[in-house]
């Protein structure tokens, strides 16, 4: 358990500081600060949680609290592995392989990136976009630094709207889908003639409507004895996906699932290996991501929407959800 004394005072301490200066003893030092430079990087992130809840903890939200949390919770495990591997002789062995395989230290020591970006303040709460596993690493590390243009997002567009359009034709008959067809297919006809206003209101009513189909397939099919059309028990999308035991039958990808649960620190070393998820962990980043928006553009009090951030988001979410459908209805059709 990593303590506020290690966290201070373990990275000031030379661990090489007496040794010889062979090329050896000279690529555990470089390994040393490699390992302290990503623990500063990973301090600075945590620090920026801290001041974030500090300063603004009355006014987030409560899945941006929960989130900020797990971030936290996250990079705190991940400062105190680095800690760990703090560690003279630790150091030592690695270069001694290293040097049986004859790398001669080419790689003194390979960062997390991925797990600092989507625990960075602005990726994980601020913009939360790392559940679209498309983009690239360079809009990933700019969106997690706060340095972003998200007009960029339009040229993820065409391929979006392409990949939707192949995903409609494979689920035209499928059961979820087809109530809500004309209405995804008016979604794209407003997007394609600019009422992109029009187009985002449809799409956030039809993705929600879409879950909600699913979740009543899944009633039947995971043989649940909760009633998904009681509105009452599960009037919101949250409740929908939170409050109902959908089973965990879906298999996903370790690096999938990180990705769209920010539980990337427990799940790293298994980003090679599948996992069985429910439907609330599947999709439930519908209900942190898009909650806000959702409610200020049908209550009317956000006017802004017609922009890229806002279509491919929606865009980017009905994709996932007819995925979701479409991997739903392959498991049970065996």
């Amino acid at each position: 358990m990593i303590t506020l004394g290690d966290l201070f005072e373990k990275p000031k301490v030379e661990l090489f500081l007496d040794s010889p200066d062979t090329e050896f003893y000279n690529s555990c030092r470089i390994r040393e600060n490699e390992i302290k430079k990503t623990f500063a990087h990973a301090f600075r992130t945590f620090n920026i949680h801290v001041e974030k809840i500090g300063i603004d903890a009355s006014k987030l939200p409560k899945w941006k609290r929960e989130w900020v949390k797990l971030c936290m919770t996250n990079l705190g495990d991940y400062m105190e592995e680095l800690l760990g591997e703090l560690n003279k002789e630790k150091i030592e062995d690695y270069c001694k392989s290293e040097e049986k395989l004859g790398d001669k230290y080419q790689i003194p020591f390979m960062p997390d990136i991925v797990l600092l970006m989507i625990n960075s303040y602005h990726g994980a709460v601020e913009t939360d976009l790392h559940w679209v596993t498309d983009l690239t690493l360079s809009d990933s590390t700019d969106i997690s630094i706060g340095d972003f243009d998200f007009t960029k997002l339009e040229k993820y567009l065409p391929k979006r709207i392409s990949e939707l359009e192949t995903l409609l034709q494979d689920l035209k008959s499928n059961d979820c889908v087809s109530p809500h067809l004309d209405s995804i297919h008016e979604a794209l006809a407003c997007f394609r003639s600019k009422h992109v206003k029009a187009s985002n209101l449809l799409l956030i009513t039809t993705n929600e409507g879409l879950v909600r189909s699913l979740g009543i397939y899944l009633k039947e099919k995971q043989g649940l004895t909760v009633n998904p059309l009681d509105k009452r028990k599960y009037a919101s999308l949250e409740s929908f996906l939170k409050n109902i035991p959908w089973k965990k039958d879906l298999k996903i990808t370790g690096i999938q699932y990180g990705l769209i649960t920010g539980n990337y620190s427990m799940n790293k070393s298994q980003t090679q290996n599948s996992i069985f998820v429910s439907l609330n962990e599947r999709l439930g980043f519908l209900c942190r991501r898009f909650k806000e928006n959702r409610n200020t553009i049908l209550h009317g009090e956000e006017t802004n929407y017609a922009n890229s951030l806002n279509s491919f988001l929606n865009f980017s979410a009905l994709k996932e959800t007819l995925s979701t459908i479409k991997d739903y209805g392959n498991l049970y059709a065996k």
